[in-house]
């Protein structure tokens, strides 16, 4: 297993999350000055117990607004399968879980940034 450690994550309009884990993916709107004063980041964590914790923060340097967390847990994420899932199985679930994760960050420009970043698909191949 990786390095986790403990993380508390404050939600609006849910309740606070507390978990031992690791962050596996990230991404940020904010430039590499860091001058913006509003930008967005997206952050996928992996928990000890094998969950996975999608958190998107509105964030904001302006005098009087403050951050905007929201977060969505899914339980015990399979990371690896048993011999006897085939591949397919094994990447139908993957890619139903991306799906589900896109769907909580809403499909937005930046939710599909995080996902090419994180070497997804995010194009829908229509026969």
């Amino acid at each position: 297993m990786g390095d986790y450690s403990k993380q508390r994550m404050q939600v609006n309009n849910a309740q606070d999350l507390r978990f031992d884990g690791q962050l596996i993916q990230e991404y940020s709107t904010q430039n590499r000055d860091g001058t913006k004063d509003r930008w967005t980041e997206i952050r996928l964590w992996e928990t000890e117990g094998g969950s996975w914790i999608v958190e998107q923060v509105g964030c904001s340097k302006r005098a009087g607004e403050s951050n905007l967390r929201d977060a969505l847990v899914f339980e015990e994420v399979r990371n690896e399968f048993e011999e006897s899932v085939s591949d397919a199985e094994a990447k139908d679930y993957q890619r139903e879980l991306h799906e589900k994760v896109m769907t909580f960050l809403g499909w937005t420009a930046v939710a599909k940034a995080f996902a090419k970043q994180a070497g997804w698909e995010v194009v829908r191949h229509v026969p």
